[in-house]
């Protein structure tokens, strides 16, 4: 299996492969016939996320909502050829070989179908659904690893393989939120509440420790932090 060549390599579907034989140490008849020169098919192909989910300004998003039991959206990975390569699986191929797609790292709380989802013979495209049945799920943002791999149809072994990443946002308005957040604050034994009012001036005398104590609670329940 050939090392990958990077997409400005591509300016055609073919390449050319030279396969050279080391002469015999020993000594050898014809010391001039020892390459074969011929044309290959060559494709350097990837694995792309459109849509939804190609980066974290623009991702899949998952909406939580109060009252359901599962939650799910759909994205796109698309099997990509670069410059001028060839993807062929033709000829005595195509017994043999197959690219096939699986979720490999699924983030905390979300569900992905393991696979294979799609099998491709040629440029195409696939639906991931992604979801979650965690009402608690918090939000944020959450990755789902996508690989396609080369492999030998009916053992499962695999030659080659590529991956993308599609990027989930949850948004989850399910999670109740009791209490409001409280900040106050304590100077040298004097109070003061953060955010109100004119700021208040610290003196700091030379190499002398100043104590400021910041505190943020719940109104109905006060932790320090």
């Amino acid at each position: 299996m050939a090392p990958d060549i990077d997409s400005a390599s591509f300016t055609s579907s073919a390449s050319t492969l030279k396969t050279k034989v080391d002469p015999d140490p020993v000594g050898d008849l014809d010391y001039a016939n020892n390459t074969l020169t011929q044309t290959v098919a060559t494709a350097n192909w990837h694995l792309t996320v459109s849509g939804h989910g190609v980066s974290d300004a623009d991702p899949l998003v998952i909406s939580v909502t109060s009252g359901g039991t599962s939650w799910s959206n759909s994205a796109t990975v698309n099997l990509s050829v670069d410059g001028g390569g060839t993807f062929s699986l033709g000829g005595p191929l195509v017994p043999f070989f197959g690219i096939n797609v699986y979720s490999a790292i699924v983030g905390t709380g979300l569900n992905a179908p393991t696979g294979p989802l799609c099998s491709f013979s040629a440029p195409g495209n696939c639906a991931v659904a992604i979801s979650t049945n965690n009402s608690s799920l918090q939000n944020g943002f959450y990755a789902v690893q996508m690989v396609a791999r080369t492999e030998v149809l009916g053992s499962g072994s695999m030659t080659v393989q590529r991956q993308a990443t599609i990027h989930v946002q949850v948004s989850n308005v399910a999670i109740p939120s009791p209490y409001a957040l409280g900040v106050s604050c304590t100077h040298n034994g004097a109070s003061c509440v953060a955010g109100t009012g004119p700021a208040t001036t610290i003196q700091v005398n030379g190499a002398l420790t100043e104590q400021y104590i910041a505190t943020v609670c719940h109104r109905a329940r006060r932790r320090r932090v």
